[in-house]
């Protein structure tokens, strides 16, 4: 049974109450019942997740990325350790750092209902629709509360699930069955969720007319003043429908809308960065909203596949920082440096995203993408990196709401290259047969360094060595 103060909590969480909340949880961590215990942890951790108080609840679980995972080695869910890692995983997807989540998610085997839709969910956000569907099935044959709240909204996941394999039928068919359930039993919000749900599925295969009844429908079923993510992809999915059916200022009104407002909830990028795809979809977006949605920072290859790939040139060629990072180098002060260290990537980043700016956790899952363990030490690491841009290059950078904003004169003073793999750097493209000591002397390199780059290019193919001896020199492949 519950205590008291875990029922006043409960009742705070429910309201929305976040500051009353969280004192309130902070006093129960403290209290002698909860002290050390691991299911007042892991309850401490859903009522900070349903705040939206993400970054709180990681710092109760960070202690378990403190050791590495052994090698092939999986953890299992009923293990505390097991539990840990898998509310980690949870909330760092939540986050926005999805390759540490992704990591953590392969490593776990799940033995009951939650455990395989946290898992699901995670997949699910970062398109991996396959082991996605696969964990929903395993969920739906453990659930116990089948007819629940939770295991409908579980459901419309899997329904999510279906429509990323394109499985289209499938997914209408299980929100149906939904919206038929919850509206017989009086249940407004939930089949508000399901319609759109519905409505998106049916927006998804170009069935514009069948589509916008079903979303008109599900903005009855919210309140007017409805601020919830539901209520915003409503917007977002009613907005693509409109558009397609020629209502081009209402569409682009109502998805510009939907894109601000799930901004405004600190959800991981992804989030709102689809209604600027759908906006890209329906040619509503400038050519550099195009580049800045193909090429901002951390986007997964499920997410990307989508958009029309281009290589892009943020800035120009009279900016005095000059970034390229498919070559791995910049120009400063007329002259090209080998090698783009942690800081000048997370410059070349904030120029790319420009006014959208890039959360703190983003950045680290950018720069640090393989440091999972390492996880909870990033932040100091990370402020040190804001610090030197500051310093050394003089970056204007401002933190608001821990997202990291480049200001509009730095923006003008820095370029950036990327998405093209195939030129090289900038030496390749003046040298088209070289010497090592070539190489070193333009990028002022020593004799080690320069090796170490001469195997790296010509394991990329970009060049092959001819001659022996003092006679070796390089050629260029074709690029």
């Amino acid at each position: 049974m519950k205590s008291t103060a875990a029922a006043t909590i409960e009742t705070l969480v429910r309201e929305r109450k976040t500051r009353a909340a969280g004192i309130q949880i902070r006093k129960y961590l403290r209290s002698p019942n909860a002290r050390g215990d691991f299911k007042s942890l892991i309850q401490a951790c859903d009522w900070y997740r349903r705040l939206g108080l993400f970054r709180e609840a990681f710092l109760l679980v960070a202690d378990s990325l403190q050791e590495a995972l052994p090698v092939g080695k999986d953890f299992s869910t009923r293990q505390p350790r097991g539990r840990k890692i898998l509310w980690a995983a949870r909330l760092l997807n939540l986050l926005g750092a999805s390759p540490q989540a992704l990591m953590l998610a392969r490593k776990l085997v799940a033995h009951d209902a939650e455990s395989n839709q946290v898992l699901a969910n995670i997949f699910l956000a970062n398109f991996e629709y396959e082991p996605a569907y696969a964990h929903f099935q395993q969920m739906s044959k453990l659930d116990e509360e089948p007819e629940s709240y939770r295991s409908s909204i579980n459901r419309l996941s899997l329904a999510d699930s279906l429509a990323g394999l394109k499985r289209f039928d499938e997914a209408i068919a299980v929100a149906r069955a939904i919206v038929e359930t919850k509206r017989a039993a009086g249940e407004i919000l939930l089949t508000g969720i399901a319609l759109e749900a519905w409505g998106e599925y049916l927006a998804r295969c170009a069935r514009w007319q069948e589509a916008l009844p079903l979303l008109e429908k599900a903005r009855t079923c919210f309140p007017a003043d409805d601020r919830t993510p539901d209520r915003a992809i409503l917007d977002k999915w009613e907005g693509y429908v409109a558009f397609n059916l020629g209502d081009r200022a209402r569409g682009t009104a109502k998805l510009k809308e939907a894109a601000a407002s799930l901004r405004g909830l600190a959800l991981r990028p992804e989030a709102w960065l689809d209604v600027f795809r759908l906006l890209d979809e329906v040619g509503a977006l400038t050519p550099s909203e195009q580049a800045r949605l193909t090429h901002y920072p951390g986007l997964s290859a499920g997410f990307t596949d989508f958009l029309k790939h281009a290589p892009a040139r943020f800035g120009n060629e009279a900016c005095p920082l000059q970034l390229d990072v498919d070559a791995d180098e910049f120009r400063e002060r007329g002259r090209w440096v080998l090698g783009l260290n942690h800081e000048l990537r997370l410059l070349a980043s904030l120029r790319i995203a420009e006014d959208w700016g890039l959360s703190l956790e983003r950045a680290k899952a950018v720069i640090w993408p393989e440091e999972v363990y390492a996880y909870p030490q990033l932040e100091a690491r990370l402020h040190k990196l804001i610090a030197r841009l500051r310093t050394t290059y003089k970056a204007g950078i401002e933190v608001r709401d821990r997202i990291i904003f480049l200001s509009p004169a730095s923006i003008e003073a820095v370029s950036v290259s990327i998405g093209f793999p195939k030129t090289g750097p900038s030496f390749l493209r003046q040298h088209s047969e070289f010497a090592a000591k070539d190489l070193s002397e333009y990028y002022d390199l020593s004799r080690s360094q320069a090796a170490v780059r001469l195997r790296e290019w010509q394991e990329r193919g970009w060049i092959r060595p001819v001659g022996h001896g003092a006679r070796l020199r390089y050629v260029m492949s074709t690029l």
